[in-house]
């Protein structure tokens, strides 16, 4: 079987500041604060990722995965929201080579901490 490469995920805008912004509003202004707290858990994410792959724990995967999808769509990272949605939502056996994987998920958690806390700059 050939293993198919992740969905559309990288036609996604990386960051929609409109989504922000909304979210900064219903929340009464904590954007800055929820960006703190992403930017602080998001090495975490990646690395559990990284070692779930590794290890060919796909069910812990697709988890920590799904974890890190609700917090960047929340925030308006739609690139890496899309690629671990599409992670999340491929059986095992489609997955690309963990190599490609590996390094699509190395790529967009780094690409989205260094835009938000550019953006958290501002």
């Amino acid at each position: 079987m050939t293993r198919q490469p992740i969905a559309d995920w990288r036609n996604q805008p990386r960051f929609l500041r409109q989504i922000y912004e909304q979210l900064d509003d219903h929340t009464g202004g904590a954007g800055p604060e929820i960006i703190a707290v992403y930017l602080q858990v998001l090495p975490e994410r990646k690395e559990a990722m990284i070692e779930a792959l590794v290890a060919g724990d796909f069910a812990a995967l697709k988890r920590f995965a799904h974890m890190a999808k609700s917090g960047s769509l929340t925030l308006g990272l739609l690139r890496l929201g899309a690629l671990c949605e599409t992670i999340e939502k491929t059986l095992a056996a489609e997955l690309p080579m963990p190599d490609e994987m590996a390094s699509a998920i190395v790529e967009e958690f780094e690409a989205a901490g260094t835009l938000l806390a550019e953006f958290a700059k501002e």
